[in-house]
């Protein structure tokens, strides 16, 4: 394929891992793309290596950000991207060898307003927490039931350096100067907005390195609170007029409920048993179910709601 690929980075203080990062791009059988880099001012020795490989292969071009933060690094980067196709990278990552074929290959048989993603495998020096093997686990059955959308409000359905989308679907969305933290999250919700569509192969098209100073472990825009505070109006705007039932009585139930009362949304609370769940008015709201869906009685759950006319993906998610 002769699409020209657009490659977004940003990074900071990467220099322990930026080479094994941008050697794995360099190696990619899909050879025609382009490298653009914001550091996000490295203390380190990023913008030195960065500045060596930008001297060897020129589609490799790095700047120093303008601001501050990974919103406008990728802002300012994609305002250089010279590509048909847009996709974004973390420094400390790796691509499997046949990333970008993959995904071009998936996408050109789609609907322009389509964006690809694939399987993701963590790796670490030291042991993989249960969390991220747990999240690594969903991102993969997501990609083998092609149903990212039906999940979109529990968590973010695609990595945030796993997907590949045509430059369109990106000013679709008013490019990434529009963005809130977290911003992957942010991302698909207005790409699901837009009513862009997710598809995905069951090949690993992403390795997702775990340390001690990822982002994601070290910065309060990307903690659960955060997502919550994101994802609820989207999910009020998406269903205006509708009335919400509240299905748990965890922490995730009361987080639920405590966002809707600052949105000013009226809801309706329901303990998750079967006797409770009588209280739902029949295919008359929707439904948020703030319940783990690794728990042993999910199927029988839904079940009951079908009987209700509430159908996972239509006017029922978990949250």
């Amino acid at each position: 394929m002769k699409e020209k690929v657009s490659v977004l980075m940003s990074v900071k203080n990467e220099a322990k891992f930026i080479r094994e990062c941008v050697d794995s791009i360099l190696a990619q059988t899909h050879q025609k793309w382009e490298l653009l880099i914001t550091d996000d001012h490295s203390t380190d020795n990023t913008a030195h290596i960065l500045e060596e490989y930008s001297k060897v292969d020129s589609r490799i071009k790095w700047k120093l950000n303008k601001k501050t933060g990974i919103i406008p690094a990728l802002s300012q980067a994609y305002s250089l991207a010279n590509g048909d196709y847009i996709t974004r990278m973390d420094g400390d990552d790796i691509m499997p060898v046949r990333k970008l074929e993959q995904l071009l290959n998936l996408l050109s048989s789609q609907p322009p307003q389509t964006i690809a993603t694939g399987k993701v495998q963590y790796f670490s020096d030291n042991e993989i927490s249960k969390g991220y093997q747990s999240y690594e686990n969903w991102l993969n059955d997501l990609c083998e039931h092609q149903n990212h959308a039906d999940w979109i409000y529990r968590e973010c359905v695609i990595a945030s350096p796993n997907w590949l989308c045509r430059r369109e679907t990106i000013d679709k969305i008013g490019g990434f100067n529009e963005l809130k933290y977290p911003e992957d999250y942010d991302l698909v919700l207005k790409w699901h907005t837009h009513n862009c569509q997710f598809v995905a192969t069951t090949e690993v098209t992403h390795l997702w390195r775990d340390h001690p100073e990822r982002t994601s472990r070290n910065s309060k825009v990307y903690e659960q609170k955060s997502f919550f505070e994101l994802k609820l109006p989207y999910f009020v705007r998406n269903f205006p007029n509708k009335h919400i039932y509240i299905l748990g009585e965890g922490p995730k139930a009361k987080m639920t409920s405590r966002n809707l009362n600052q949105l000013e949304i009226s809801h309706t609370n329901i303990i998750n048993n079967k006797s409770s769940l009588s209280e739902l008015v029949p295919g008359a709201g929707v439904a948020l179910l703030a319940v783990y869906p690794d728990t042993q009685s999910r199927f029988e759950i839904e079940e009951i709601l079908r009987s209700k006319g509430y159908v996972l993906g239509e006017n029922v998610f978990y949250v």
